[in-house]
Parts: structure tokens; sequence; C-alpha cells
């Protein structure tokens, strides 16, 4: 699915290259293949480092790099879109919003989360966030870039090893401030998303339920806000 888009990407810019003209090693497109093919081997480091020199200022930059600048940044945090994609979309009816949370923290695996994983899913976020024209697809994962930062923000200070074990006690102002902000992007764009295909999904609908279960968490009132108390005690259920 991912391979197949970034396909279509480098063909939509082989599009551009004058009739008769052959690619140049230096040219953006060959570029955009070297950042592409880096991506597909999983080494995000020089994906990243490829597509940064081919877009130094994100404000001046063409949407499809600019995705997938976004896609090597969730990469380089251990998170892959299709993974993450595919783990949330495998939970399945009836498993309740809470599985989202556990399906996102899971794909970081055993060896724990870093103040660097969450700073690059942060970035992610932002790198998406400048897009001029983000079709149905970008605004599904800035959904998921939201989600997969959310739930790093969190359990780099309350379970650092990802052991499983979380210590609620350690969220604070700042992670809550994460969450909130997150879960606005997440709902936003998972409407957005509905609207586009004119009908919701499990998946956007289990990513649009996560607000209520970490509201309802320990008791709380389900009313468009999420205390630090009703974070403390869904994050200490899991």
């Amino acid at each position: 699915m991912m391979h197949g888009l970034r396909l279509g990407v480098l063909a939509l810019c082989l599009m551009l290259v004058p009739v008769g003209c052959a690619v140049q090693d230096d040219s953006a497109e060959a570029k955009l293949e070297k950042a592409m093919m880096a991506m597909d081997i999983g080494d995000y480091t020089t994906a990243l480092a490829v597509l940064n020199a081919l877009c130094p200022d994100p404000n001046a930059c063409a949407d499809h790099i600019l995705s997938l600048m976004a896609e090597a940044q969730m990469g380089l945090s251990g998170i892959e879109l299709l993974n993450l994609l595919n783990a949330v979309e495998a939970i399945g009816a009836g498993a309740g919003n809470t599985a989202v949370w556990a399906a996102v923290d899971s794909l970081f695996g055993v060896g724990g989360i870093s103040a660097g994983d969450v700073a690059s899913l942060g970035n992610a976020v932002a790198t998406l966030q400048t897009l001029g024209a983000p079709t149905s697809s970008d605004q599904l994962q800035l959904a998921i870039a939201a989600a997969g930062h959310m739930v790093a923000a969190v359990t780099a200070v309350t379970d650092p090893g990802n052991t499983g074990t979380h210590n609620p006690a350690a969220i604070t102002a700042t992670e809550l401030n994460a969450v909130v902000t997150d879960l606005l992007l997440i709902v936003t764009n998972v409407a957005a998303v509905d609207a586009a295909l004119g009908t919701g999904s499990d998946l956007t609908g289990d990513l649009n339920g996560l607000t209520a279960d970490i509201e309802a968490a320990g008791g709380g009132t389900v009313n468009g806000t999420i205390e630090l108390a009703e974070l403390q005690a869904f994050v200490g259920a899991l």
C-alpha cells in the first residue's frame, strides 16, 4: 500500500520532467527516488536527510514531499504508518476504544520510548499540518501520527521501558496538554475523512472514541474536557 503510494509520487514527479531530458543523479526526481528507496528498507535517517535537503523550507514545499517526510519522521520513531494502520484496523468491533491505545503502544516494542521518539512523532504531526491542500489520505495520516504522538508522550514518562506497567502519577500537565492537543487533531481529521468517504468506519470510530474513554476513566464525567485525574485513571487501568 505505502510502496504503491511512493511509486505514484515518483511517477507524478517524473511527469514534470521535459520529454527527452534524462534524470540526472543530482536532480530533484533522483533525490526523491533515493529517499523512497531508503524508506522501503527502513533507513529513515537517510530518507529524512535527503528529503530535508530537497525541502529545506516546509512552508514552500510540495504536499506530496511533505507527506513522505512525515512518514519518514514517524518511521524514525519506530512507528511505521502501514503497521500502525494495520494494528488499529485489526482491533475489531466490540474490542473497546481503549484497545486503540494498546495497539499503538505495542508497536514501540521492547526497548522503550525515548524523548527522541516523541519528538520525531511531534515533527511528523507538525509537518502534516503544513500541507496546503491535504487529501483524505493526508488527514488520516495526521490522525494516526497524532495518535502515535499522544501514546508516546504519555508512555515515555509512565512506562519508559515499555514493559506494560505504567506509573500514572508521573503524568503532569505537560502530558495532559499533549493528549488534549493530539485528541483534537484526531477528532478533527477523522471527521474530515468520514466526510470525504461519506460514511464512518471502524477505524475512525475507534480513534474518535478515545476521548470518551479517557474522560470516563475512574468515574469521570464525559463533558468534552479531559482532566488530569481522568487521564491518570485511564493510564492506570491499562
